[in-house]
């Protein structure tokens, strides 16, 4: 009897890989050597041993056939393959080799993978949860779409309260409109449960996607911290650079009592401020926050608000020059209990701030904008700036994160539009700008007495247009405002706009919207053209302003020039999606 050869090596159970003696895995798939093979992989092994030898039996007789036949031959095996290779797969894969259902719900599908999910780790089973719920639908949201909660007939019961043939009009309408759109909704469903799986999407391939998607997400936030990090620290360079460029100092505070009539008397906090320019350029305009700091860290007084509007806000009558000194009086209206009237905070303690000591308390100043007379600027930008830019600068596949946001209103398409109205709309106002523009010749205001010591004031301006266009124009519309040096309207002020007995009747419209311009006359090439306007109920400060204090907006809407042609401005895109986007509510 012959002894059997000892010497010959093992081979892998899973890979077939000749394993030397002595070597506890496979130097190929690192399976144990000793471990018996699965019952998958070895009916893997039946099947390829079969699908081996049916092939090499058609292979001997395809010689003895014609041409054509061998062909029908070649495809018996491909056939023979193909129903071969889906069994023998995932018996070779495991668990992540599985096939994903096509053309089912979310909850049928779990169910159909339930014993290859088992197998997964808890953090596979995660990610394939996260892949199914975003690329498959529920089946609540099949019945849904299949009408099983279809509510009709609304409209028409509208149209009955109605009554009438205008109330069935209503009612028809009413139930078209929700007719579509519930076809529209149920189309949606039904093209995500058909297609939401791709054709051949395993386990294994929908874990890869979540796992890469969620990493992309994970490096694009960081992009997102980072660059709101750099944002961060250029503002609070910038908020220092104002801090060293202007510093405040307080003069004195006192409390002065004005006395009025039928024995009325009203108390006020007065102080003064001295603001020093520390640098070599002339500054115009600031803007900031002032606070009275207790040695305790508490607010006693707000001596300057944020808001630009307020008349507790510095703007400047006289520019400020390199390294000079200028004061400023700010007067508060104080109730009896100290508290200062209008202001931000009910904790305002005029009377106690009266009473400290100097070193007992101390200026807490925060400036917001210094604008020089250059027309450069230091602006503080807020938590919503940072956050817009940002918004506006991060992209996700193509759109920017801003535009992700708004997607629940505004469809990336509708975006795409106004982005292209506003660009469009600015690019036309400044080529108008450029073949007209104007300036303010002189402004005054003029009182007129009415009756029983009430007044009406007149706001007479006149511009200059000048044609510079290269071409006769013949016709002009457009509008007209002012804004102050923070970039501000000029809007009216109660004791400017009202009668001197209270009465606050006047019609802010015509201010707020601007002096409107009309010009129906031809305006030769490099020709000027001088306009006057009067209006009722402006602000009597506005005329005494110097030039700096202000600018002059011209928002031409239409030019139309003497060959025919002319430039019009698109109409304004939605002001929501503007202010929200650009953070612009002058559009």
């Amino acid at each position: 009897m012959s002894q059997p050869d000892t010497n010959t090596n093992a081979t892998c159970a899973k890979c077939g890989t000749e394993i030397q003696p002595g070597v506890k895995f496979c130097p190929n798939c690192g399976r144990a050597a000793n471990q018996a093979p699965s019952k998958a992989a070895a009916a893997a092994k039946q099947y390829a041993v079969a699908l081996k030898d049916i092939a090499l039996r058609l292979w001997a007789k395809a010689g003895s056939y014609k041409h054509g036949k061998a062909l029908v031959v070649a495809g018996v095996c491909v056939v023979v393959l193909f129903l071969c290779v889906p069994k023998v797969l995932p018996g070779l894969a495991g668990p992540k080799g599985t096939a994903i259902p096509r053309g089912e719900p979310y909850e049928t599908i779990l169910e159909k993978i339930a014993p290859a999910f088992e197998k997964l780790s808890q953090d596979d089973q995660e990610m394939l949860d996260w892949w199914l719920r975003c690329n498959t639908v529920t089946v609540r949201q099949v019945n849904q779409a299949r009408g099983s909660q279809r509510s009709s007939g609304t409209g028409a019961q509208v149209g009955a309260s109605v009554g009438g043939l205008f109330g069935a009009l209503v009612g028809g309408l009413g139930d078209a409109y929700a007719e579509g759109k519930r076809m529209e909704a149920a189309q949606s469903i039904e093209e995500k449960l058909a297609n939401g799986v791709p054709r051949g999407m395993t386990i294994g391939k929908a874990i890869a996607e979540q796992k890469k998607y969620e990493e992309k997400q994970r490096l694009e936030a960081l992009d997102e911290e980072k660059l709101t990090a750099k944002l961060k620290a250029e503002n609070e360079a910038t908020i220092e650079a104002m801090r060293q460029a202007v510093t405040v100092k307080l003069l004195s505070k006192k409390k002065v009592t004005e006395h009025g009539s039928w024995g009325s008397k009203t108390d006020y906090l007065v102080t003064n401020l001295a603001l020093q320019n520390n640098i070599a350029k002339d500054v115009s305009g600031i803007v900031g926050t002032l606070a009275i700091v207790d040695q305790f860290g508490k607010t006693i007084v707000d001596i300057l608000s944020t808001r630009m509007d307020s008349q507790n806000v510095i703007k400047n009558s006289e520019i400020i020059k390199a390294g000079a000194t200028a004061e400023f009086l700010i007067r508060q209206e104080m109730n009896s209990s100290g508290r200062i009237t209008n202001g931000k905070s009910g904790d305002d303690d005029a009377n106690r701030f009266l009473s400290l000591l100097d070193d007992q308390f101390k200026l807490a100043w925060e400036p917001m904008m210094v604008i020089f007379a250059d027309g450069s600027k230091l602006i503080r930008k807020t938590d919503s700036d940072i956050s817009r830019e940002v918004n506006n600068t991060v992209t996700r596949e193509g759109h920017t994160l801003m535009e992700i946001g708004l997607t629940h209103k505004y469809s990336y398409e509708t975006q795409e539009y106004y982005k292209k109205q506003y660009a469009d709309r600015r690019a036309a106002i400044e080529e108008m700008r450029q073949a007209l523009p104007v300036r303010l010749l002189s402004k005054n205001f003029n009182r007129r007495n009415l009756w029983w010591g009430n007044w009406q004031g007149d706001l007479v301006t006149n511009f200059a247009f000048q044609n510079n266009s290269g071409k006769d124009i013949t016709g002009v519309k457009g509008n007209i405002r002012f804004e102050d040096q923070f970039g501000k309207n000029i809007l009216p002020d109660d004791g400017d706009w009202r009668y001197h007995d209270g009465d606050n009747s006047w019609d802010y419209r015509q201010y707020v919207s601007g002096i409107r311009v009309l010009i129906e006359k031809t305006i030769r090439v490099g020709a000027v053209v001088e306009l006057s306007h009067k209006g009722s109920g402006y602000l009597e400060s506005f005329a005494s302003m110097k030039d700096f204090q202000f600018k002059v907006i011209w928002e031409p809407k239409t030019v139309v020039f003497a060959d025919g042609t002319k430039i019009d401005a698109p109409p304004e895109p939605d002001s929501n999606w503007v202010s929200r986007v650009y953070g612009d509510t002058k559009h």
